[in-house]
């Protein structure tokens, strides 16, 4: 248990003058979870100060190290900001690392133009071959003391005054770092796990881990073993493999190659499932692929073999292949050999039975019963703590009856009546963000919307790009309507707001946002359905649940203060039972009301 005589010691490591509602409460928290070596759910709300309270718990602990865990690169800004605010405002040094990917580090100009895969193998002959210019390392690399935090530029300064590669300096300061900042994949990947971590000092048993955005973490981990193969790529690996015959001899790898084209050619009309064992037992050996990538790559240190991403295929398939899935997908043209880890947990399991602690921070945290399930988690470890919105009395919520978005029921008809729907209550002054289930639904209700000017979300739109048309139609009109899918990038990343206030006033649910029913889900349905024996409380774990969160997400980007005030409007009539309990345990009280009644409020009755 956390006594109050704690509130020094955590208020050493807090870099503001005042808490904020709640922060203080979760850094106690977090402090207690590290000392009982426990992995804790903290659901916390979005601009209420998370990361300084995380931090503030976990540095006043006595773990030896702070794995700082983020999903995007403008998620390292947060945990740097505040480590920095500690120094200047109790001058207390913490020894921090922002440890990003050796492509981020990257000084030379080839660098910016390859994806990291290219890099990564680009990077490794010029290093192998004494060609770039950074790849000769001092041992040791002394570090300077005055320097509390390793991030790229310090890094590339000390890397051009001693003339070593600027990842390597952040590499070597990881054993003298306290606090590392990192992405996800360095824990997770037990590569770079093993390759990166432990062998600059850093092991998990000695180690607490925050992870930021946790929602995100089994979809993160699953992409981690995704790849696909297509017959275009199977056809430039045979190019490849012929033009190295006379140095590899006899081989049946073309042979096999083309078992895989003939997989590839099959006629299919949508996503099939094919057996993992026999797509397995196709492939050629792993050793051998790398041997001819070595081979091919010869020609030049900047070319990079075809035949690794099969290389890639293997190693996935061999690390975990009783959990993955493979399909064969039709898609621009041809079909898609697709590999994907449909159950992320037995990966996720090898971490947190290692690690000594775990904070998994989100504003719109799952249950406790999905992340077991998907993490693998031991029950006897988890605690879970909800912090419910301060200010969620600021928004009006309304589950309406009368639509539904359910798979059976999407007709022309329906559609219409969403959009007739929308076209009523998207017409008054500030931003209207309307949310559908997915993008075929959203492109469905879209064509029948005749509201002048619409921002359409598309899956190539950026949210810089969202963000300047929305601005724009405010000056120029006082209004403007987002329409967006909810598992696009815009509903979690969309920010919205002016002098601390957001812009936006309606919220619009179109549908409830219940994931596709895709093989990987019905694999993962089920596998649960098994284990928890219960079909329907595995159906709420892999589509409830998810949907409830992302709804609970949307809200939020409608109140970021006090000041906010939103209408909500969750349009389909199974909101009344999927939604109602997830709503109030974040503190949201919501109507539910007929689509009637709701015309006849709104005066079109």
């Amino acid at each position: 248990m956390v006594f109050i005589a704690d509130r020094k010691l955590l208020e050493k490591y807090f870099p503001y003058n005042k808490w904020r509602e709640g922060q203080y409460e979760l850094a106690q928290q977090v402090l207690k979870s590290i000392n009982d070596n426990e992995i804790l759910l903290a659901a916390y709300p979005i601009g209420y100060g998370k990361t300084a309270a995380a931090l503030a718990g976990a540095l006043a602990s006595n773990a030896e190290k702070i794995l700082y865990l983020v999903r995007t690169k403008t998620q390292f800004q947060a945990p740097l900001r505040e480590i920095r605010l500690l120094h200047k405002k109790h001058g207390k040094t913490v020894k921090t690392t922002v440890l990003r990917s050796r492509q981020d580090y990257c000084a030379l100009k080839f660098s910016k133009k390859v994806d990291y895969n290219e890099f990564t193998i680009i990077c490794s002959k010029l290093r192998s071959e004494g060609v770039c210019p950074y790849s000769v390392i001092y041992e040791p690399l002394i570090l300077p003391p005055e320097i509390e935090v390793i991030d790229i530029a310090s890094a590339r300064k000390i890397s051009r005054k001693h003339e070593v590669c600027p990842y390597e300096v952040a590499l070597n300061s990881l054993n003298n770092s306290r606090l590392i900042i990192l992405p996800y994949v360095y824990v997770f990947s037990p590569s770079l796990r093993r390759n990166v971590l432990q062998k600059y000092g850093v092991q998990l048993e000695n180690s607490v881990l925050i992870i930021d955005e946790a929602h995100n973490l089994p979809e993160t981990i699953s992409g981690l073993w995704s790849a696909n193969l297509t017959l275009s790529t199977i056809n430039e690996i045979k190019r490849e493999i012929r033009s190295v015959e006379q140095k590899i001899g006899s081989t049946n790898i073309i042979g096999r190659l083309s078992m895989l084209s003939s997989l590839l050619r099959k006629n299919i009309q949508a996503e099939t499932e094919i057996d993992a064992e026999t797509i397995y037992s196709i492939l050629p050996s792993k050793e051998e692929i790398l041997k001819i990538a070595s081979l091919v790559e010869q020609k030049s240190p900047y070319y990079v073999s075809k035949t690794r991403i099969l290389a890639e295929i293997i190693d996935k398939m061999e690390t975990n292949r009783e959990s993955l899935l493979v399909t064969l997908k039709p898609l621009g043209g041809e079909n898609v050999l697709t590999i994907t880890l449909y159950d992320p947990s037995k990966m996720a399991a090898q971490v947190f039975s290692e690690v000594r602690s775990a904070i998994l921070l989100s504003a719109t945290m799952p249950p406790k019963e999905y992340m077991k399930e998907m993490l693998g988690l031991s029950p006897r470890k988890i605690r879970e703590i909800v912090y419910p919105y301060t200010w969620s009395k600021n928004a009006e919520i309304h589950v309406v009856k009368g639509l539904t978005s359910q798979f059976s029921e999407r007709t022309e008809k329906m559609y219409r009546r969403y959009a007739a729907l929308i076209h009523i209550l998207a017409g008054g002054e500030g931003v209207t963000l309307v949310i559908a289930p997915s993008y075929n639904f959203l492109y469905s209700i879209f064509k029948y919307i005749r509201l002048k000017p619409v921002i359409l979300e598309k899956r190539t739109t950026s949210i810089e790009e969202i963000e300047e048309k929305t601005l724009t139609l405010l000056k120029d009109h006082g209004r403007a309507v987002i329409m967006a899918a909810a598992w696009g990038k815009l509903v979690e990343g969309v920010e919205l707001v002016r002098n601390g206030k957001s812009l936006i006033s309606t919220i619009i649910m179109a549908g409830i946002p219940i994931p596709e029913p895709t093989l990987r889900n019905r694999k993962m349905l089920e596998k649960l359905a098994v284990k928890l024996g219960s079909r329907q409380k595995a159906w709420n774990l892999v589509y409830a649940m998810p949907a409830a969160y992302k709804i609970v997400q949307a809200i939020g980007r409608g109140i970021r203060s006090q000041n906010d005030r939103v209408s909500v409007y969750i349009l389909d009539e199974r909101g009344e039972d999927l939604l109602s309990d997830y709503l109030v345990k974040y503190g949201f009280t919501p109507k539910i009301t007929s689509l009637a009644a709701l015309l006849k409020n709104l005066g079109y009755a």
